[in-house]
C-alpha cells in the first residue's frame, strides 16, 4: 500500500488516467483487507480483550467506516478534479493513522491476549481469504 501512495504521491496534475488507476487499485485492495480484518480479526480480537481494551476494535470499525465512505466518493469523481485529489489526501492519511494504530496497539494487545495456535491460526485464514479475493497489485 505504501509504494501505492508514494507512486500517487509522485504523479503530476496532468496524469490524471494514472491517478485514476492508482486510486482503483488502492480502493480495491483496501476494501478486501478492511473485509478481512472485519471477518477474521476483529471479532477475535474482540472477544480476547478486556472490556476496556475492545475500544481498540470499535475505533478500528469506525476508522474502517470513514475510509469506506472516503473510498465511495472517490469512486464518482472525476480524477482531473480538486476534490478528487483532497480525497485521496484524506483517504491516505486515515489509512497511515489506522496502520500506525494497529501496528502501535491493536496487534501488540492481540498478541499477548490471543494464543500463538490461535494467531496461527488466523494467519492460515488470512492468506486463504487472500488467495480467494486475488487483487490485482
Amino acid at each position: 500500500m505504501e509504494a501505492l501512495f508514494k507512486e500517487y504521491e509522485g504523479l503530476g496534475e496532468q496524469a490524471t488516467e494514472s491517478k485514476r488507476r492508482i486510486a482503483d487499485q488502492i480502493i480495491e485492495m483496501l476494501t478486501v483487507h478492511a473485509e478481512m480484518e472485519e471477518t477474521l480479526c476483529y471479532p477475535r480480537f474482540k472477544d480476547a480483550f478486556n472490556q476496556g481494551d475492545d475500544v481498540m476494535v470499535e475505533e478500528a470499525l469506525v476508522e474502517h467506516e470513514g475510509a469506506k465512505r472516503v473510498m465511495s466518493e472517490i469512486k464518482v469523481l472525476e480524477a482531473d478534479t480538486p476534490e478528487f485529489a483532497a480525497h485521496m489526501k484524506v483517504l491516505m492519511e486515515e489509512i497511515k493513522h489506522h496502520v500506525k494504530e494497529e501496528e502501535g496497539r491493536l496487534l501488540p494487545k492481540a498478541e499477548k491476549e490471543i494464543s500463538e495456535d490461535e494467531r496461527a491460526a488466523m494467519g492460515e485464514e488470512m492468506a486463504e481469504f487472500k488467495r480467494t479475493h486475488e487483487v490485482a497489485e
